[in-house]
């Protein structure tokens, strides 16, 4: 078995079991199985993409080795929101995403949904609309799938393998888990019923979502596979495939709907060049960041004449760790301030930062923050689904809070004063973006220039900034 790591992450009322290949390179992948399948058998196929980037196939919510949903919340908005969680565990601004039939369900509607995480999609033999012969044969099997089974042989024999084959015995044995009378299938029992009732009723369940229509939303390139004697992807519902989005290609490939166990050498071939156009451009619409040998904060530093008020105000309203404390002796010509043994307390304010604060001797005269030289304020960054949540909790302290307030493009802040007077600024952005703090800034040219132009008279010197700002490109036009 290809060396992985495995890991859970936490997303609602389930944990999401994953499978981590490869290190950091180009643009990451992330692999949903389909409805008979799990992370296990896209290990060689996630092993191999893993060569220039990372790769993790994950179990979807009910599946492998994931838990099941207490609720049987097994909509196509909880499978998203697992996807988001997993991505943003990675972090992972944006991914190529690789759905394997009801895998690829949930990919396009998360793709349609969320397009600034998703980079590219590769759909492996699904379709809006199932043939009739393969759903047939899927119904009747998951529904007719018993609560155990005796033994891995009668399992394998149930689901039509070969139990003289040591790969597929191995993957049978990883696919069951072991219950009273014998071994069931890990997958949440809630799916059998629904077939059942297909059976019984002849109705199939409502997914909320038109699928084809989700397929014409998505922005990201698309690769959709279909297995050349597949039973779930009619040639031609190809057609219409083919025809849905301008950003979609399809290409057939050798074998049945079990592409990545029939064809994986296939399936990687075709994915590989799907990555190759995907990685391109995504380096063309990067902007360009300049390297710099400064890594953020180290530690930011206020004063106070009253540290217990200071120490109680930073750990109980901002929820920070005091982490180090001490006594600094002055020292001439360090540019210190002019007092001795001032106390000199750290705390962590996320990040890898400190916040530091120094304690002044009391009685002096503060300085005015709205005079040059003076400190205006401190803002703390806090993730857009954790910032309402902040805010209620400083409220919560007794703590006056202006806002929050839009300030224009990503930024929205709420203000308060810690009891020092220190201004203090909560910030986020309300944009449904995955970019990062310094990146999701950037802005085009048209738009510095047009800023810069109101403070400098001179256009050489127009110039001569614009050219050391990363300046955001136009994204790339899929072919």
């Amino acid at each position: 078995m290809s060396e992985h790591r495995t890991q859970m992450v936490a997303s609602g009322d389930v944990q999401i079991h994953i499978r981590r290949f490869g290190a950091p390179g180009a643009t990451p992948v992330l692999i949903l199985h389909g409805l008979s399948y799990f992370s296990y058998d896209w290990i060689g196929v996630a092993a191999t993409l893993a060569a220039d980037r990372e790769a993790v196939a994950m179990d979807m919510r009910g599946f492998g080795d994931s838990s099941w949903s207490a609720r049987r919340d097994y909509s196509l908005a909880a499978f998203a929101a697992d996807t988001r969680a997993v991505l943003d565990h990675l972090g992972w601004r944006r991914a190529v995403l690789v759905g394997h039939s009801m895998g690829g369900r949930n990919a396009a509607f998360f793709a349609a949904e969320h397009p600034h995480r998703v980079a590219g999609l590769i759909l492996v033999d699904y379709s809006p609309e199932n043939a009739p012969a393969g759903s047939k044969r899927v119904t009747e099997r998951v529904a007719g799938t018993p609560e155990a089974f005796a033994t891995v042989d009668e399992a394998m024999g149930y689901f039509g393998a070969d139990r003289a084959d040591a790969r597929q015995r191995a993957r049978y044995e990883a696919y069951l888990r072991p219950v009273a009378g014998g071994y069931a299938v890990k997958r949440d029992t809630h799916f059998r019923d629904q077939f059942r009732r297909v059976l019984e009723t002849g109705e199939r369940p409502k997914l909320g979502a038109d699928m084809w229509a989700v397929l014409g939303r998505i922005q990201a390139p698309i690769l959709v596979l279909r297995g050349g004697q597949s039973d779930m992807f009619a040639p031609e519902t190809a057609i219409r495939v083919a025809a849905a989005n301008p950003r979609l290609r399809l290409a057939e490939v050798d074998g049945g709907h079990d592409l990545p166990g029939d064809n994986p050498e296939g399936l990687v071939r075709e994915a590989r060049t799907h990555l190759a156009a995907v990685d391109s451009a995504q380096a063309a619409a990067a902007p360009v960041f300049r390297l710099t040998p400064t890594r953020g904060i180290d530690h930011l530093a206020v004063v106070t004449d009253d540290m217990p008020a200071t120490m109680d105000f930073y750990t109980r309203v901002l929820r920070m760790q005091l982490v180090h404390v001490r006594r600094v002796p002055f020292e001439r010509d360090r540019g210190q301030p002019p007092y001795d043994n001032l106390r000199h307390y750290f705390f962590n304010m996320g990040n890898d930062s400190l916040f530091a604060v120094f304690e002044y001797p009391k009685g002096l005269a503060r300085q005015n923050r709205d005079l040059p030289g003076g400190m205006q304020h401190v803002a703390f960054h806090v993730p857009l689904e954790e910032f309402d949540g902040m805010l209620e909790h400083v409220r919560s302290c007794g703590v006056d809070v202006i806002g929050p307030v839009p300030l224009g493009g990503r930024f929205w802040s709420a203000y308060f004063y810690d009891p020092n007077g220190i201004r203090l600024e909560i910030a986020t952005s309300k944009l449904e973006s995955p970019l990062g703090v310094v990146e999701s800034v950037v802005q085009t040219e048209e738009e510095a220039r047009a800023e810069l132009a109101t403070l400098f008279d001179d256009p050489d010197t127009v110039e001569r900034w614009l050219a050391q700002m990363p300046l955001r490109k136009e994204p790339a036009t899929a072919a």
